[in-house]
C-alpha cells in the first residue's frame, strides 16, 4: 500500500481512492503533466502472477481503445519500482473523475425521473461506445459509475480484469464474499452476485448482453431505490436471478413511465436472445423516452397543475353500477381509432416510386441474371432497386421504376422467369418514358460483369451499350450511373451519388434486405422482419431494414413495437434515399409523435412532389378518406395508382378495404379476385377475399379462405384467429375453442400471441356466462403483454380487466384497474378516465374536468380539425354524465359517430342501451334487433347478452311480449348457468318469469 507523497514513476501519490478486484486505486499527481489522475494498481498478491499481470495489462490495452464522454479514460500503462522494495509494479493512469458514486448522487440530489432517464441514456451510450469495439465491462454496478461535477456519468474500471474465484454482493462497502468452488466451476463466474446475468451464474459464455441485464438492473435500482433480485444469501440471489420475475418497477414507483418500464423489462429477460442484441438500440429507446419526458408527453394527472391526485385503493367488493355498465364502452370506441384502423387488413407495400413521365423519363426494366448461380438471383431485383436508388438523388432524371412497368402490365402472359421484354417495354411506352434501360449480369471469377442496354423507346434505336466490371455491386453501379448520365447527356454530378452512403456500405446487407423486400411486398411481413434483421445484423446503421421493420410491426398490430423501429431508422435518416427518408418522417409522425395533423400535411406535400409514386398517393388517399372524411377523393386518388398500377398489390388492397367499409360488396369483390389472380403466392387476397365473406354473413367460404391463406402463409396466425371467429358466428363454440388451442400449439412461447389466445379463452367464457373465469384469463393475457411492455396492450387489458369487474358489480376494483390503465395509455386512450373518474366520486368533477380539457387540448393539436367535433363531442358527453342528462350523453356521442361513423359503429349500440333505460324504445329496437335475428351480429358474447337483455326491456316497453321473451330466452340460453350472477342476469329471469307466468 502506498502513502500519501511517496513517488512512483513520475506520479506523485496524492490520497488512496479505493480496491476493486485485483488493484489498488490512488488519487495522483502526474508531475510531467500536471494533472491529477487516478492510477490503479495491480495488488502485491498478483505481482508473481504472470498471467494475472498480462491480463491487467492486455485489457487495459483493449479499454484504452474505448472514447466516450461517458466513459473513463485510459490514459496509460506501465510498470515502475515499487517505494521501498524495488518490486516492479504494475499500474494503468486513467483520468480522474471528481464526482459521487451514481448511487450517492441518486440520494444526494433526490433525483426526479426526467434526471434518472438522462443518466440512464447516458450509461448506456457509454456501454454502446465499448460493445461496438466487443470489449464487456461484466460487472456494472452503483459503484462503477461516478456522476462528475456536470453531472454527466463515467463507468470506471471498463473491460478491466476481475478476481476468478471471488464474487461480490454490493452493500454499504465493496467486501468480497467468496462463493463456494462448486459455483465458481474453475473460475468462470466474474462479477457481482447482485447484478449478475443468468449466463454468467451458469458459467457458460457471455457477450455484451450480459452487460445489458446488468443494466437493467442497475435501472431498475435507479428508478425504484430497490434491487430487484437482491436476497439474504448470495445463493438465493443467484436463485432469484435465475428463476423469478422482478415486481413491476411501477408498483414501487408510480413515477415510472409505462416506456421505462418496457425497458428495464427487456433487459432483464432471461435469454439472451430477447434481451436487446445491440446496445445502441437500448440508447436509441432511452433517448426517445428522454426526448418524450422533456417534452412534457409522459406527464399524468398527478403533474397537472391544481388536479388533485387519485389515490388507487385496494380491489374490495362492492354493489353494481348500472351506469358504468351502460356508458364505459361507449368511449373506450374513441380511443385511437385512427391508429387501430389506419392499415386494417393485409395489404401489402409495394415497392413503388418514379414522378410524371416527361421527356427526360428513363423506365428501368429487368437485368437476367446469365452467371448460372442462383446466389445471384437477388440481383435481378437488386440492381433496377440501387440503380433507381441512385438515380433518382437527383432533378435531373425522371424515374419510373421496374416495379411500376412491371404493375402497369394487366392481364399480359408471363414468361417462365417473370414478363417478356416486349410486354415491358410497351408497357414502359404507355407510362410515358422516353428511354429504357435493361440489361443482363455474368460471372467473371470473382467479379461480376454488367452488360446494360439504353433503348430510345420511339425508334427501337439503341443509343447506348453500357459494360461494367467488378466486385461490389454499389462500385459497379455508381460507375454505370455515371456513364448512363453521360449517354443522356445529362451532367454526371448531378445525377450521380455515392449509392452506398445513402443504403449499406455491406452488399450482403443489402442483399438481405432485397430478400426481405420481396417478401415483405406481398405481405408475408413476420417473415420479412427476420430477414431485414439479418440485414441490420450485417450492417446496424442500414436504415432501411429497420424503417420496413416498423412497417411490417405496425401492419400487424405491435404498434409499440413498429414505432421503437421507426425510431431507430430516424436515427440513420441521413444513410437513406430522400424519398424514403420524406417517408419515414411521415411515419414517425403517425406512429412516434403521433402528430397526424403534421403527418397529413407533410403527406399532402409529398404528393405534389411525387405524384406518379403509388406507394405516396395510396396513403394519402388513406389519409384523405380517414382525416377529411372524403371517400369519393380517396377513391379518385385509387383509381389514379391502378389506372397506371392495375397490379400494385397495396393499393388494391387498401381499394378492397374501403370498399368493404361502404358495403360495396360486389366492387370488393371483382377487385380481390384480380389481387388473387395477380398474386395467388401471397396470403392478402385470401384475408381479403375472407373478409368479404365475413361481411356477406358466408362463413362457410370465410373459413375456406381462411384456410387457403394459412395454406399459402403458415408463419402467421391470423388466420386461426379468424376461423375461431367464424365459428363464433356460426355458435360452433367447440370448434372455436379448437381453434383457440392451435393458436397456442402455434406459437407457446411467443408473449403477444399467448396474450392473445388468452383473450380468446377469456371471449369463449363470456359467452358462457362465466365472468370470473374469463377474468382469470384476462390476468393472464395481462401478465403477457407486460412481458412485452406495449403500452397500448397493456393499457387496453387493464381496461378490458376494468370493466368486466364493473360487470360483476366490483366498482372499487374497476375503478382500480381503470387507474393502472391509465398510467400506461398513451394521450387518446386516455380519453374515457375522466368519465370514470367522475363516477368514483362526484366530488371530482372539477378534476375530471380539468384532466379532460388538458387532453382535449392535446388532442387537438395533433389531429386535422375535421376531427374536432369528436372532442367537442366528447366534452358534451362529460357535461351530460356530470349533469346527469341522459339525454344529453345521447345526443353528445351522435356528435362524435357523426364524425366517422364507419369505425364508431358501437356508439350507436351503446347509445341504445341509454335509450333503452329511459324509454326511447323505438329508437333502441331499431339498432339492437339484430342481436336476435341474426347470429354474426357481433362475435362478444358479452356485447350479446347485454345487448339482448335491453331489446327484451324495449319491446316489453312497446307491449311485444313474445319478441320479448324470446330475447330474454336467447340471451339466458349463454347466461343460463353463470359463476356469478351479475345484475343483468337477475333482471332478465325476473322480467322472463313474469312475462310467461
Amino acid at each position: 500500500m502506498l502513502e500519501s507523497g511517496q513517488q512512483l514513476a513520475h506520479f506523485k501519490i496524492i490520497k488512496k481512492l479505493g480496491a476493486g478486484g485485483m488493484g489498488e486505486v490512488y488519487l495522483a499527481e502526474d508531475t510531467n503533466l500536471k494533472r491529477k489522475v487516478a492510477l490503479k494498481l495491480l495488488l502485491s498478491e498478483y505481482f508473481e502472477d504472470k498471467e494475472r499481470k498480462e491480463r491487467f495489462q492486455r485489457e487495459a490495452r483493449t479499454a484504452a481503445q474505448i472514447s466516450h464522454p461517458n466513459v473513463m479514460s485510459i490514459f496509460d500503462i506501465g510498470t515502475a519500482p515499487e517505494p521501498g522494495t524495488g518490486r516492479e509494479m504494475n499500474y494503468i493512469v486513467m483520468e480522474y473523475v471528481d464526482g459521487l458514486s451514481l448511487s450517492q448522487y441518486i440520494a444526494q440530489n433526490g433525483c426526479e425521473m426526467g434526471e434518472i432517464i438522462f443518466l440512464a441514456e447516458h450509461i448506456a451510450a457509454g456501454l454502446a461506445a465499448a460493445h461496438k469495439i466487443n470489449v464487456v465491462h461484466r460487472d456494472i454496478k452503483m459503484s462503477n459509475i461516478l456522476v462528475d461535477d456536470s453531472n454527466q456519468p463515467k463507468i470506471l474500471d471498463f473491460g478491466l480484469a476481475k478476481p476468478v474465484a471471488p464474487v461480490q454482493m454490493e452493500g454499504d462497502s465493496e467486501t468480497t464474499d467468496t462463493i463456494s468452488q462448486e459455483l465458481t466451476k474453475a473460475g468462470k463466474i466474474v462479477g457481482t452476485v447482485s447484478y449478475m446475468s443468468p449466463e454468467q451464474i451458469k458459467g457458460e459464455p457471455v457477450d455484451s448482453r450480459c452487460d445489458i441485464f446488468a443494466f437493467g438492473i442497475l435501472l431498475y435500482r435507479m428508478a425504484t431505490g430497490d434491487s430487484p433480485f437482491e436476497s439474504d444469501t448470495n445463493v438465493s440471489t443467484m436463485a432469484k436471478i435465475l428463476e423469478s420475475q422482478p415486481e413491476s418497477p411501477r408498483i414501487k414507483n408510480n413515477q415510472v413511465p409505462p416506456e421505462l418500464e418496457r425497458i428495464i423489462r427487456k433487459c432483464l429477460q432471461k435469454k439472451p436472445d430477447d434481451r436487446y442484441q445491440d446496445t445502441r438500440d437500448l440508447v436509441v429507446d432511452l433517448r426517445n423516452l428522454r426526448r418524450q419526458y422533456d417534452s412534457g408527453l409522459s406527464s399524468d394527472i398527478s403533474a397537472l397543475h391544481g388536479v388533485q391526485t387519485v389515490e388507487i385503493e385496494k380491489p374490495k367488493k362492492s354493489g353494481p353500477s348500472i351506469k358504468a355498465i351502460i356508458a364505459y364502452g361507449v368511449i373506450g370506441i374513441i380511443a385511437l381509432v385512427l391508429l387501430l384502423d389506419f392499415f386494417e387488413g393485409d395489404g401489402s407495400k409495394s415497392k413503388s416510386s418514379g414522378l410524371y413521365a416527361d421527356e427526360n423519363a428513363l423506365a428501368i426494366l429487368g437485368f437476367e441474371n446469365k452467371t448460372g448461380d442462383s446466389e445471384l438471383d437477388w440481383l435481378q431485383t437488386g440492381l433496377p432497386e440501387i440503380l433507381q436508388t441512385d438515380l433518382a438523388q437527383s432533378n435531373a432524371l425522371t424515374i419510373i421504376s421496374r416495379d411500376r412497368v412491371v404493375e402497369s402490365i394487366d392481364g399480359a402472359s408471363k414468361s417462365g422467369t417473370g414478363f417478356q421484354h416486349e410486354e415491358c417495354i410497351k408497357a414502359a411506352n404507355n407510362l410515358g418514358a422516353k428511354h429504357a434501360l435493361s440489361g443482363t449480369f455474368y460471372k467473371l471469377g470473382d467479379k461480376i460483369r454488367i452488360d446494360s442496354r439504353l433503348e430510345e423507346l420511339s425508334t427501337g434505336k439503341i443509343i447506348s451499350t453500357v459494360k461494367v466490371v467488378g466486385s461490389d455491386p454499389f462500385v459497379l453501379v455508381d460507375s454505370l450511373t455515371t456513364k448512363l448520365a453521360t449517354a443522356l447527356g445529362i451532367n454526371a454530378d448531378a445525377s450521380s451519388s455515392d449509392v452506398a452512403k445513402i443504403t449499406s456500405s455491406n452488399p450482403e446487407a443489402y442483399k438481405k434486405y432485397i430478400e426481405g423486400l420481396q417478401v415483405f411486398n406481398i405481405g408475408m411481413y413476420d417473415a420479412s422482419v427476420d430477414v431485414f434483421k439479418e440485414a441490420i445484423a450485417l450492417d446496424s446503421t442500414f436504415a432501411l431494414p429497420y424503417m420496413r421493420i416498423g412497417m411490417a410491426r405496425v401492419f400487424t398490430g405491435k404498434n409499440t413495437e413498429g414505432a421503437q423501429w421507426f425510431a431507430q431508422a430516424m436515427q440513420y435518416a441521413d444513410r437513406l434515399p430522400i424519398r424514403e427518408r420524406n417517408l419515414l418522417d411521415v411515419y414517425s409522425d403517425l406512429w412516434l409523435s403521433p402528430n397526424f395533423d403534421n403527418a397529413f400535411t407533410k403527406m399532402e406535400t409529398l404528393v405534389k412532389n411525387y405524384p406518379d409514386d403509388a406507394e405516396m398517393r395510396t396513403l394519402y388517399a388513406l389519409m384523405v378518406s380517414l382525416f377529411r372524411q372524403d371517400s369519393t377523393a380517396a377513391y379518385a386518388h385509387f383509381d389514379t395508382v391502378l389506372q397506371t398500377s392495375p397490379r400494385n398489390l397495396f393499393c388494391l388492397a387498401q381499394y378492397i378495404d374501403m370498399r368493404l367499409k361502404y358495403e360495396q360488396y360486389d366492387l370488393a369483390e371483382e377487385a380481390a379476385e384480380k389481387l388473387l389472380k395477380y398474386y395467388p403466392q401471397s396470403p392478402s387476397p385470401y384475408a381479403l377475399l375472407s373478409r368479404i365473406a365475413f361481411a356477406t354473413k358466408d362463413m362457410d367460404r370465410a373459413i375456406e379462405m381462411l384456410e387457403k391463406q394459412y395454406e399459402v402463409y403458415d408463419r402467421s396466425s391470423e388466420p386461426l384467429f379468424d376461423i375461431y371467429e367464424a365459428y363464433i358466428n356460426k355458435r360452433d363454440f367447440e370448434k372455436a375453442e379448437i381453434y383457440a388451442e392451435k393458436v397456442l400449439q402455434k406459437s407457446p412461447n411467443d408473449p403477444f400471441e399467448l396474450g392473445r389466445y388468452y383473450n380468446l379463452k377469456s371471449a369463449l367464457a363470456l359467452w358462457n356466462g362465466q365472468f370470473k373465469q374469463s377474468l382469470k384469463f384476462e390476468f393472464r393475457a395481462l401478465d403477457q403483454f407486460l412481458i412485452i411492455g406495449d403500452s397500448n396492450l397493456v393499457a387496453g387489458k387493464y381496461n378490458s380487466i376494468s370493466n368486466l369487474y364493473d360487470r360483476i358489480g366490483e366498482t372499487d376494483s374497476s375503478l382500480y384497474y381503470a387507474d393502472k390503465g391509465y398510467e400506461w395509455s398513451t394521450l387518446f386512450s386516455k380519453l374515457d378516465y375522466p368519465f370514470k373518474l367522475i363516477d368514483r366520486d362526484r366530488t371530482l368533477i372539477d378534476t375530471a374536468r380539468v384532466l379532460l380539457n388538458h387532453i382535449i387540448e392535446e388532442f387537438k393539436i395533433r389531429l386535422p380539425e375535421e376531427f374536432w367535433p369528436m372532442a367537442d363531442g366528447l366534452l358534451d358527453a362529460f357535461e351530460g354524465e356530470a349533469s346527469g342528462d341522459t339525454l344529453a350523453m345521447i345526443d353528445a356521442f351522435m356528435k362524435v359517430y357523426n364524425v366517422n361513423p364507419q369505425n364508431n359503429k358501437g356508439i350507436l349500440r351503446s347509445n341504445a342501451y341509454l335509450q333503452a333505460r329511459i324509454g326511447q324504445y323505438d329508437a333502441a329496437i331499431k339498432v339492437l334487433d339484430n342481436y336476435r335475428t341474426d347470429p354474426t351480429t357481433s362475435t362478444s358474447g358479452y356485447t350479446t347478452g347485454m345487448s339482448l337483455y335491453y331489446l327484451g326491456i324495449s319491446y316489453e316497453g312497446i307491449g311485444d311480449t313474445k319478441k320479448a321473451i324470446e330475447s330474454y330466452q336467447k340471451m339466458l340460453e349463454f347466461w343460463g348457468h353463470p359463476d356469478i350472477e351479475i345484475e343483468a342476469i337477475a333482471d332478465a329471469k325476473k322480467r322472463l318469469a313474469n312475462l310467461t307466468s
